[in-house]
């Protein structure tokens, strides 16, 4: 029976794995990242490390970076989906850490945004409203307002807290009033800054409702 260090080594040395290796290697060492980090850390490999840590180079050569192979988040190409590998020295050889890849990161703001968000009885589309959407053509007091509502947001960037007076928006049925307050509202949560929505009409039918009941 053939010793099984016998036969690794009969394995490694066939023609066909040792031209796969060569080809796997070339393909490594031709990563522009692996390139940047071998000449950044010169002084620490050689081509023994490199060598050894020939799978590790290839996990982060052959992986998604900054997204450029990845349609969406759900779509990332990469073993750990929304992370991508960065290299790094570790006990004498190279190794991956995984960081969180700027999609992942968007994906991750827009949930935050939304939490800062709470809202009741509002129609989704409400609360899905920004600013650049609105319809500045329907109505000339759309103009007005939406320039007071962008002054309201500057004056929190320029002072970094919400002005004294606050505003107050009327108008007609069907003019757009929920729609520039959500809009705003999402404005806000970009700022981190919580807002409560409330459709008064439903808000107030529950509870005459509830003291029916």
């Amino acid at each position: 029976m053939e010793r099984i260090g016998d036969a690794l080594n009969r394995v490694v040395k066939a023609p066909t794995f040792a031209t796969r290796y060569e080809e796997l290697r070339k393909e490594v060492m031709e990563s522009p990242g692996v390139q940047q980090f071998l000449s950044d850390h010169s002084t620490e490999v050689d081509k023994e490390i490199v060598d050894r840590s020939l799978n590790k180079l290839y996990e982060y050569a052959t992986a998604s970076h900054r997204c450029d192979k990845c349609p969406n988040l759900d779509g990332c190409t990469n073993i750990m989906k929304g992370f991508e590998p960065k290299l790094l020295m570790a006990r004498g050889l190279v190794d991956v850490e995984y960081m969180k890849c700027p999609t992942k990161l968007a994906d991750e703001e827009v949930r935050n945004v939304a939490k800062m968000v709470d809202s009741m009885y509002m129609p989704k589309d409400v609360m899905a409203a920004k600013l650049q959407n609105i319809d500045m053509f329907f109505d000339e007091s759309r103009v007005k307002v939406v320039r007071v509502a962008k002054d309201f947001l500057n004056a929190i960037d320029e002072t970094g807290k919400l002005p004294e007076r606050g505003l107050y928006i009327y108008g007609p049925f069907g003019i757009g009033k929920s729609f520039i307050l959500g809009a705003l509202a999402n404005e806000l949560a970009t700022r981190k800054i919580r807002t409560v929505a409330v459709y008064v009409p439903e808000f107030l039918r529950e509870i005459k409702q509830s003291i029916q009941d």
